[in-house]
């Protein structure tokens, strides 16, 4: 009979301990440490460091909507676990190996291999949940004593009781967890419909067809998590080039049809573009101006990723080009970052045509 069951030739996943160790211990959300894994299966599980994942790919393969996707994805961007850069089909996604920089993560849940062992340990863990992620689950109030015999181990000890009370309340407390998906259970909005619009509508910048805008809202009727999902999209939208703008700003009712809050947009520097900016910054800053890193624009974004393609076999030449340029080059007037990294500039710059004479 054919064995079916999982086979290493069919294909595997590289990925080191300490990763998943430090994975195990950052207190991930269900959904946080889906879309995780599901990153880590599109990168690691194609030997790629990072790869073009689209939200809706790691919709299907997690089976969580994608606008709880998009805020996990932000989540886990923001806590430096995972990385986003702009791809050439939407973002690069993938797990960031420095764990160390990572934030809201304990120390260590691996003991040190120097620590002697812990002797005739009772450990009592309570625990009360009721998953929102997966609706058919009851909620569970679950007692556990394990007692670990004197230089024993935990695994394998038959020494172990387990008592399980079926569920008495629909409460669902998170106290563990400070991620941002923990804090949509907890944070609450006024019940009223039109209190909710209200609020929407102060927070909308471009205060057009308010009628309209108001039957949009009322046809979601948005429950708090989705409310919420509104409102956070709704401020990344304000942040993006395209709303500098007042007439390239959508009618709020179109916004709403449209479930634009879920739009996945590029309103920050990646951890590259502003590695480049403060290069230029320290070398160059005084004398030509600084780049300010807070406010994101589109095109110097693309104009940074082009530049650091110029030099395949050397990656960091950048680190590099701007001491280099501030030593040896006269930088024409009304020139600076932009021209520098620009494709005309540094050809000019890299052929010597600005470069100083020797005194």
């Amino acid at each position: 009979m054919e064995d079916v069951s999982p086979q290493l030739e069919n294909g595997f996943t590289r990925i080191a301990n300490e990763i998943l160790d430090a994975l195990i211990a950052a207190r991930l959300t269900a959904r946080q440490w889906a879309v995780a894994m599901a990153v880590i299966r599109k990168t690691y599980g194609f030997n790629k460091k990072e790869d073009d994942i689209g939200l809706s790919q790691i919709a299907e393969m997690t089976g969580i909507a994608k606008a709880h996707v998009s805020v996990a994805v932000r989540d886990l961007v923001d806590r430096q676990i995972m990385t986003r850069e702009a791809g050439k089909f939407g973002h690069r996604l993938g797990i960031n190996k420095r764990y160390k920089t990572w934030k809201g993560v304990t120390e260590s849940v691996t003991p040190k291999a120097d620590q002697p062992e812990a002797q005739g340990v009772t450990e009592s863990v309570t625990v009360e949940a009721a998953s929102p992620d997966i609706p058919d689950m009851p909620g569970v109030t679950e007692s556990v004593t394990l007692e670990t015999p004197q230089g024993g181990s935990q695994i394998g000890n038959p020494r172990v009781t387990e008592s399980v009370t079926p569920p008495v309340t629909e409460s669902v407390t998170t106290k563990d967890n400070p991620s941002k998906d923990n804090h949509q259970k907890t944070k609450t909005f006024p019940r009223s419909l039109r209190e909710r619009f209200d609020i929407f509508w102060s927070a909308y910048p471009r205060k057009t067809d308010k009628q309209d805008a108001l039957k949009a809202f009322t046809k979601l009727n948005p429950d708090d998590d989705l409310f919420e999902q509104i409102l956070a999209g709704l401020e990344v939208a304000k942040r993006s080039p395209q709303w500098r703008v007042k007439r390239f700003i959508k009618h709020a009712s179109v916004w709403l049809n449209k479930a634009c809050w879920q739009d996945e947009l590029v309103v920050d520097y990646t951890p590259r573009q502003i590695s480049v900016i403060e290069a230029f910054n320290a070398a160059l800053g005084e004398r030509l101006g600084n780049v300010d890193l807070v406010v994101f624009v589109e095109d110097r974004a693309s104009l940074i990723d082009d530049f650091l393609t110029f030099s395949r076999k050397d990656p960091n030449f950048w680190q590099r080009y701007f001491p280099w340029v501030a030593e040896n080059v006269d930088v024409p007037p009304r020139c600076g970052f932009d021209w520098l990294i620009g494709r005309d500039g540094f050809t000019k710059v890299k052929g010597g045509q600005f470069t100083r004479n020797a005194a």
